[in-house]
This record gives C-alpha cells, sequence and structure tokens, in this order.
C-alpha cells in the first residue's frame, strides 16, 4: 500500500512538474501513466523516517526520472490516514540527493510524505 500511494503521489507530482519499500517494484508498474522501472532503498537522516529513491518512466518527460521519496514516521500506524506531501525542488546546478543531506534530519517529526524529483542540472520543473 505504501508504494502505491507513493507512485500516485510521483505520478500527479512529475505530470504537474514537467512526475512498503522492503522489496523492489516490479518493473513494469503503471499508475497513472508512470512506471516505476528502478527502486533502491536511501537510508534517511532522520529516525523512523523511511526513503526510497525510484527511476520513474513517464511521457511527461523525455527520459526517466529519479525522484527521492521519504515516509514520514508513523506513516504506517492508521493506513486511513491522509498525508500533506511536501515537494523539495532543488535549484540550478543540485539534485534531489541535495535534500536528504540539507534538511533530512529535520523532517523526522514532520507530519508529510516528501517528494525530491531530480530536475538535472538546470531543473526542468522551473
Amino acid at each position: 500500500m505504501a508504494k502505491r500511494v507513493c507512485c500516485l503521489v510521483l505520478a500527479g507530482g512529475l505530470l504537474l512538474c514537467g512526475p512498503a519499500f522492503a522489496h523492489a517494484a516490479s518493473p513494469q508498474s503503471s499508475y497513472g501513466g508512470a512506471s516505476i522501472i528502478a527502486e533502491s532503498p536511501v537510508a534517511a537522516n532522520s529516525p523512523g523516517v523511511r526513503g526510497v529513491q525510484l527511476t520513474i518512466s513517464t511521457t511527461a518527460s523525455t527520459a526517466p526520472t529519479r525522484v527521492q521519496v521519504f515516509l514520514p514516521a508513523g506513516y504506517d500506524t492508521d493506513p486511513t490516514r491522509r498525508w500533506p506531501v511536501t515537494y523539495y525542488l532543488h535549484g540550478t546546478g543540485g539534485d534531489a540527493t541535495r535534500f536528504n543531506a540539507w534538511y533530512g534530519d529535520l523532517i523526522g517529526g514532520f507530519p508529510s510524505i516528501f517528494v525530491a524529483p531530480d530536475g538535472g542540472l538546470s531543473g526542468y520543473y522551473m
């Protein structure tokens, strides 16, 4: 369920912007026109926060897009709870990995799903 929620959030976010982590996504999983083609865990800087880097293929982008997603502590305790989503859009010359490195230790107590798409060196979502 956690993966499906994140994929739906990501698919909606990727379309607007230009896109349970225990097992790999099936290569052809598709949600709203976006397909997960790769998945790898990201060690979150905050205790209780789970992170994953997804590579997503969508017709909204000319090439697959990497996106980091961080689920807040307590995400799985109430499956009916709705969570807000915070998007981190890095600046020119950066990438999605800046979010966890710069702000990852601050999100542990913040009740939001964090999504950090990689916009390339120029930031395609500007």
